[in-house]
């Protein structure tokens, strides 16, 4: 098996272990991961939408020209990063549409309020004014908010 290897110029540490079974023995490997600063790009068209200000695709942050970049904001969206990388980008996208769209039945064609009960969504909205959350954010978290 070959390990991928740790990235650098990471800022958060985040360690996930792995564990290996060969012949009845056991062996753990701890990858450790670190969520990099975020490349954020200024721009009118995304994200759509009045309610919104910004938008994480696949780690890079377009956030609106008026809104306020804080360290806040940049929490929600590295917790977006995160659930990322467990899921990959592409599983991350699918579970997060078809969620909403699930989301969206339920409040009747509220899409804010089906964006609000998104699980993704909820762990990054209760834990985005916690600097240090990721640091000790248990893996698929995001899965406790379903």
């Amino acid at each position: 098996m070959i390990c991928p290897p740790v990235p650098t110029g990471l800022d958060k540490k985040i360690e996930l272990k792995v564990y290996i079974y060969c012949n009845n023995s056991c062996f753990s490997l701890i990858l450790r991961y670190k969520v990099k600063n975020m490349k954020v790009i200024r721009n009118r068209l995304l994200p759509i939408g009045k309610r919104y200000g910004a938008i994480n695709l696949f780690g890079v942050l377009f956030v609106k020209r008026d809104m306020a970049v804080t360290d806040r904001v940049l929490n929600h969206e590295k917790i977006h990063t995160m659930q990322m990388r467990e899921l990959g980008y592409v599983g991350f996208y699918l579970f997060y549409v078809a969620e909403w769209l699930w989301r969206l039945i339920q409040t009747r064609g509220d899409a804010f309020r089906a964006y609000q009960r998104i699980s993704f969504e909820r762990e990054a909205y209760d834990n985005d004014s916690d600097l240090n959350y990721l640091s000790r954010r248990r893996h698929y978290a995001e899965w406790r908010k379903l």
